[in-house]
């Protein structure tokens, strides 16, 4: 199979920056893009070093570029976690099970407000349910490329939006709970309707991502990265 362009050149990186330091010898190498095709090579080595080559393989030492590329590092680090939170996969299936389900006993229930709040709780299933695909849709896209910066904000901008929908969700599920406690003291009890609302509201929720909780150790993170590639 041939090597991903992007694999290539940061082969060749290596190789060139080799040339000019004989004793470089990577532990890891990742690449990062800051704008698409404008890559950057981060090599690390033991114990802690750290270089960072253009493609070129020529050393970056700019303290400006240099902490530029580590915010971006540590940006899509925390990104990649918080996506992994998500469990997009199991997401996606909760909402189409749990969708299936209310259409079911919305076609079974003709009271007036039971039916509205199960109708609610539908809507702002369906709209999660586009959320979370728009949110996989993003990253099938750029599955073969590494972030940049722009296409890092529109996943950030995507997860939040899946995040708030999941929040309006649990809004229209908790009024629901409260139908059907008033069912349930008419001896009507809705059982069904209950399990579904007492796994829903156990479950956890999607996770925000913003980046101004992590800020000092981002700063950290950054000062350590440009100090180590400096050395």
């Amino acid at each position: 199979m041939a090597a991903h362009p992007s694999e290539a050149v940061s082969r060749r990186a290596v190789e060139r920056a080799r040339a000019r330091l004989p004793d470089l010898v990577p532990d890891s190498v990742e690449i990062v893009e800051l704008v698409r095709s404008r890559p950057y090579i981060v090599v690390r080595f033991l114990p802690d070093g750290i270089v960072v080559l253009d493609e070129r393989g020529r050393f970056v030492r700019g303290r400006e570029r240099l902490a530029a590329v580590a915010r971006h590092l540590d940006a899509t680090g925390r990104v990649s976690r918080a996506l992994e939170q998500t469990l997009l996969e199991r997401r996606r299936a909760h909402v189409e099970q749990s969708v299936a389900l209310l259409r079911r006993q919305l076609s079974r229930n003709r009271r007036g407000s039971l039916r509205d709040a199960v109708a609610s709780v539908l809507a702002e299933l369906d709209g999660l349910g586009a959320s979370l695909g728009g949110l996989e849709e993003d990253l099938r896209r750029q599955r073969s490329f590494p972030p940049t910066e722009r296409t890092l904000r529109r996943t950030v901008g995507l997860l939040n939006e899946a995040a708030r929908a999941d929040r309006r969700v649990v809004r229209a599920t908790r009024a629901l709970a409260a139908d059907v406690a008033r069912a349930s003291r008419r001896r009507d009890p809705a059982e069904t309707l209950g399990r579904w609302i007492a796994a829903r509201l156990a479950s956890s929720d999607l996770p925000f991502f913003l980046e101004e909780l992590d800020e000092r150790e981002s700063d950290r993170f950054v000062e350590g990265f440009v100090a180590a590639a400096r050395a």
